[in-house]
């Protein structure tokens, strides 16, 4: 709760930045202000991030003490290994704590999210539950591996699950304000011109509701079954696209069907 009530109070500061980003500097210089002077409190990504370290710091001195331990037991385990590393020099104190927020808030808070409708779709669609339920029963039956030993194979196997949450997605893209890029240069398209430095946002809904994309059956109901037909790749942007889609798509996409 206190994470959550702390990105209320910069709202107001984040909505003027966002319909005025050529202001962008001013914003983050008055926003300092104010929380220097207490109008406001530390931010929850920089809050996440700094008591982060006392953790990072933790595991660095435990590396120092093993350091011919190869056996690494977890991600953040393995960015310390190439942080402490005096040689190769592969990460800083303040790229290894970067990959810690990302960590944090790409792999638990947008999957809760998403896990959230997935939950109240699941409430209101009998029918679906019982669907995938004999998918999961039929698969869990067949396959020798348990739950804690799930195999990317395994989970490919589930079509009707991995068709539900990509239609949750559709009607409920959870991170459009993320779906962005920056012009590098003056563009035009299809006779709009586009200053170099000016922010594009994808309208994601449009996208996802439009029906030359999503047809023939009406956009605005729930059918898993559109996504065994193939379609556009651009056509789903839950989670972004190109080099610079969201790097835990498939992360998010595991955790989420090992929960179900």
């Amino acid at each position: 709760m206190e994470i959550f009530v702390r990105d209320f109070d910069r709202t107001p500061l984040a909505m003027l930045n966002r319909f005025l980003p050529g202001f962008g500097r001013f914003w983050a210089f008055l926003f300092h202000i104010f929380r220097t002077i207490g109008l406001i409190t530390t931010p929850a990504n920089l809050w996440i991030i700094e008591n982060a370290k006392d953790l990072v710091n933790e595991r660095l001195l435990q590396s120092e003490k093993h350091q011919n331990d190869d056996n690494c037991k977890d991600v953040l385990q393995l960015l310390i290994k190439a942080a402490a590393d005096p040689e190769k020099a592969q990460l800083s104190l303040k790229e290894l704590l970067s990959h810690v927020f990302v960590i944090m808030v790409s792999g638990f808070d947008s999957p809760s999210t998403v896990l959230a409708y997935c939950l109240h779709t699941l409430a209101n669609r009998i029918d679906l539950q019982e669907k995938l339920y004999k998918e999961i029963l039929i698969n869990s039956h067949s396959n020798e591996n348990t739950v804690d030993h799930l195999s990317k194979h395994d989970l490919s196997k589930y079509i009707y699950l991995d068709a539900f949450i990509k239609e949750v997605l559709r009607m409920n893209p959870t991170a459009v304000q993320f779906v962005n890029r920056q012009c590098t240069q003056d563009t035009e398209v299809q006779g709009y011109k586009i200053p170099k430095g000016s922010l594009v946002q994808a309208d994601v809904y449009t996208i996802h509701y439009d029906s030359t994309l999503w047809g023939p059956l009406p956009t605005d109901e729930f059918h898993l079954e559109r996504h065994m037909t193939k379609r556009h790749p651009l056509a789903l942007l839950a989670f972004g696209a190109g080099p610079r889609q969201c790097l835990g798509l498939r992360f998010a996409f595991g955790r989420i069907e090992v929960i179900h």
